[in-house]
């Protein structure tokens, strides 16, 4: 027996005779064997495919054989629906897809892109700060240096000890630029990513110890003593030894600027931190946020040769270091400043 299945419907068959070669198909079916064929098209008069399949008993035997048969028409037709459905389907996915890429680009970039808008505002508003502040500091000494020699080559200074006041204006101001244009350039290439800092295994003791000797002559003037207490020798860290030195320099030339003559700048250093104290003028409260910006200066009469680059300096050089730069102060009692290695 066999079934046929098509359009929908079953009809059964009887066979008087069998096509060419449909016995070896029964007989492949006989041996267990699930077999797809083409050779009932014929006999039903339509191209048809033919599946074979093994009746078995409750003991497993095989008693006999099932033939369902499917046109291939129907088959054809079913295969068209279903590229159909899939172009379809695929069609609307990418068009979903598209939409949401857009949504999500839009979603995703737009706060770049403002933070980019923001930053080059920012930036733009630094570089004008920036100019704006240089020449401001320019603008005086220049001043002075123009006015005092016009002055003498006028001949308006007739008495020698203006005349040597005046010289003395001038080298003063000249000093003053050459020490600026030199800050800018410091600053120019610590605050450049691209600038290499050459770091090497240090001993910071040693370190902090010839800081101390620099700045000794000018503690020296003011009758100024420098307590240290180093908690050991062979304090080590990874670092630019010449870029740290500058930094203590910095910070040790401070504290001896603001202290007042025959005072005592107390200097503890451990494996953590570095801690430099005086007890000076102090600064506000007001002003310590904003001390290591640039061109920031007191209006203390001990700081007017100052650039106001000196802390922006140490600054950048602690940053490139990984290393955090603290303040404490008290007005009328003095400064500390903490230099932290963790």
């Amino acid at each position: 027996t066999s079934g046929r299945h098509g359009m929908g419907a079953k009809q059964a068959y009887a066979y008087p005779e069998l096509p060419a070669n449909a016995e070896s198909v029964i007989q492949q079916v006989f041996r267990d064997n699930a077999i797809y064929s083409e050779e009932f098209s014929v006999l039903l008069s339509e191209s048809a495919l033919t599946l074979g399949v093994p009746i078995k008993s409750s003991l497993g035997d095989i008693i006999g054989v099932v033939l369902y048969h499917s046109p291939i028409e129907g088959i054809n037709a079913s295969i068209s629906q279903g590229v159909i459905l899939l172009v379809i389907s695929l069609t609307g996915a990418l068009v979903v897809s598209f939409v949401l890429s857009v949504w999500l680009s839009k979603r995703f970039t737009s706060p770049i892109i403002l933070k980019e808008a923001e930053d080059a505002i920012r930036l733009d508003k630094i570089r004008r700060d920036f100019v704006a502040n240089v020449t401001h500091e320019l603008k005086t000494p220049i001043t002075v240096i123009r006015g005092s020699a016009e002055a003498l080559k006028d001949g308006i200074i007739k008495d020698t000890d203006k005349i040597e006041e005046y010289y003395n204006q001038i080298i003063c101001e000249s000093k003053y630029l050459q020490s600026m244009v030199g800050d800018l350039l410091d600053l120019s290439k610590l605050q450049n990513a691209d600038f290499p800092i050459e770091k090497e295994t240090i001993d910071i003791s040693d370190v902090l110890e010839d800081a101390v000797r620099s700045v000794r002559g000018l503690a020296d003037a003011k009758r100024i003593e420098f307590e240290t207490k180093l908690l050991r020798k062979g304090i080590y860290y990874v670092g630019d030894y010449g870029r740290l030195r500058q930094m203590l320099i910095i910070l040790l030339d401070n504290a001896v600027k603001f202290s007042e003559p025959g005072k005592t700048i107390e200097i503890y250093c451990d494996e953590r931190f570095i801690k430099i104290r005086d007890h000076g003028t102090g600064i506000p409260e007001a002003d310590i946020p904003y001390i290591f910006d640039r061109f920031h200066k007191s209006r203390d009469e001990t700081n007017r040769e100052g650039t106001g680059l000196g802390l922006a300096i140490a600054k950048q050089i602690a940053e490139r270091h990984n290393i955090s730069l603290g303040v404490t102060s008290r007005v009328g009692e003095g400064t500390e400043i903490t230099v932290c290695f963790c």
